[in-house]
């Protein structure tokens, strides 16, 4: 089913009416620049709310970044839902290489 695109104005205009939203800067596409820390992203094919191009496209241009897995078969937030078992295990891989990189890496007090 999904949210319709026609309603994407009125529903910015009704938010931002009551908050002083900058939409541009929640587009993550318009300020790749500002990524700087691994990103797991699954994405489920069925999804009918949020379209997989736009996990693909995000995807695509942070490749140093995120790290993205397509679900067969699976809706809006049921990633883990069609296979927990190979969920989690994407998961620990991505996890102990964020580790494994970040052991790699040390900081002193007050870097970025």
């Amino acid at each position: 089913m999904g949210f319709p695109g026609f309603l994407a104005v009125p529903v910015e205009w009704a938010i931002g009416a009551r908050i002083d939203a900058d939409w541009e800067s929640l587009d993550a596409l318009s300020h790749p620049e500002d990524f700087h820390l691994p990103i797991l992203l699954f994405h489920g094919t069925e999804d009918n709310v949020i379209p997989i191009e736009t996990s693909e496209d995000f995807a695509r241009e942070l490749p140093r970044w995120v790290t993205y897995f397509p679900v067969a078969r699976a809706g809006h937030t049921q990633s883990w839902n069609v296979n927990p078992h190979r969920y989690e295990l994407h998961l620990s891989d991505f996890l102990e290489q964020a580790l494994e990189t970040e052991r790699a890496q040390p900081r002193g007090l007050g870097s970025d």
